[in-house]
Formats: C-alpha cells, structure tokens, sequence
C-alpha cells in the first residue's frame, strides 16, 4: 500500500481523523509528518519497532505529560482511541503529537525580551523535571550528553588542521583541569539537552515552545544553559550580553 495511504487508513482508524492533508518532515529517529485536518494541525512520528525504542518513546511521553501539567510550552502527546500514547502496528511504533507553531529562533531578531523568554523556558522545563526520575532516561548514554565530553577526544585525530586541531585539544584539558574536579558538586536532572535555534519556536517576541525531544538525558543541569548558550551566541558582537540575559531570567 502506498505510505500516504496507509497513514490515512491509521489516522482515520486509530485517531478518527478524516480527510487528512499530510507532508513529510525531516527527522532522524523517527519519520515525521505533519498532519492537517479540520483546521487543526498535528505531527505523527514514525518510529522502527524495538524494545529500547518503545521504552525511550514511552519515558518521553511521561516527560510530556508532566510538561502539560506545569503548562510548560511544548508539543503535547496525543493518544490513539484505545488511549494509548503509542500505537505499535507490525514493525512500526506511531505517535501523535500537537503542532507547535511559531518561527525558528535560528530564523528570528534575538532582542533582549525574547532571549529573557528564552532563558524564562528553560527554567520552566527544567524545573518542571526537576525531581522526576525515569529509569529509562537514567540509564540512557548518549555522546551528546556533555558529562561524557571525554568521549569525543579520541576523534581528535580527525581534525585535519593543526591549528582547529589545538584549539580543541586546548579546551579538553581545560574540561579536564577545571570541569573533572567539580563534576560531583553538579546538580543533576533529565534535561532537554538540545535547545538548539532550530529546535525552538518564537513568536511576537516570545518563545512558543521546544521540539525534539529525542536528546534528553540525566545529566547535570547546568548543560541545559550551556547548550542553549552556545547557539544563541554564535556571531553575536557581544555574547557575553546575550548570555547575561538569558542567565537572569533563568
């Protein structure tokens, strides 16, 4: 059967959504659609069906729903008619999800009142996850999680400028001098641990919401700041000032 067609038959089937309009997004975990259909508008991840796939979707939904109870800005995750959060079909794991709209903050004017909105949503998130402990996402390791940066030296070798090649050489000794040594003083939580401009929506001057969720982790808490840092300062004039507003209203 044709994928759109098949999509349908399932939104029609398992969501009782009819005459749906569907695109397909880009993603990298799962297969993304967006979903229109009577005048509303959803995604629908499409997962490979696996046991550590189904447990890491199923810890996501947790972190969504105690997102929606805090009424913390992101997608919210929408069950089947059988009231599940994820429907499991043959080889494949589906997900619904609302729509979050609003333009990229990679695409948008970074003024101060939307860099302290920034800085207002991280605080919401992470302290809305602050003291929920999920087995799943405890145990999950993954090298873009910043307290395993020593993972990535080994690939220093295949940096092919000398010059980049240092550089980057430097500031692993000084995670090592500086970072190592204070590592158990850090406080630790599930983060969101992507904030990047691309995976946050704004709109008139505010942030309205975070996507993409596949990142998470149990990390320190201080790398949710220093990722979302690192973005929003890239060819800035002054970074430093960007970084003091969105620090304070955090």
């Amino acid at each position: 059967m044709d994928e759109k067609l098949q999509l349908v038959s399932i939104l029609n089937t398992y969501y009782s959504i009819t005459e749906p309009k569907i695109n397909k997004l880009e993603g990298y975990i799962s297969t993304n659609f967006k979903i229109e259909a009577k005048g509303k508008t959803n995604i629908l991840k499409v997962y490979d069906n696996s046991a550590e796939i189904l447990e890491l979707i199923t810890a996501e939904n947790k972190i969504l729903l105690a997102l929606k109870d805090e009424n913390v800005h992101c997608s919210e995750i929408i069950a089947n008619n059988s009231g599940d959060y994820n429907l499991i079909i043959g080889d494949y794991i589906y997900r619904l999800l609302t729509f979050v709209s609003g333009t990229f903050l990679a695409e948008s004017k970074h003024t101060a009142t939307l860099m302290e909105s920034f800085g207002q949503t991280l605080a919401d998130i992470d302290h809305s996850l602050f003291n929920l402990r999920i087995a799943a996402i405890k145990a999950k390791e993954i090298q873009w999680d910043l307290q395993h940066f020593q993972k990535n030296w080994k690939y220093l070798p295949d940096i092919p400028d000398v010059s980049d090649r240092s550089l980057v050489d430097y500031f692993c000794l000084q995670f090592n001098e500086h970072i190592l040594p204070l590592k158990y003083e850090f406080r630790q939580s599930i983060i969101h641990n992507d904030a990047n401009d691309w995976n946050v929506l704004v709109q008139n001057d505010a942030i309205t919401g975070i996507i993409d969720f596949g990142d998470m982790c149990y990390s320190w808490l201080i790398n949710e700041l220093a990722i979302a840092l690192t973005y929003v300062m890239m060819d800035k004039e002054n970074p430093l000032e960007i970084a003091i507003q969105i620090i304070k209203a955090y």
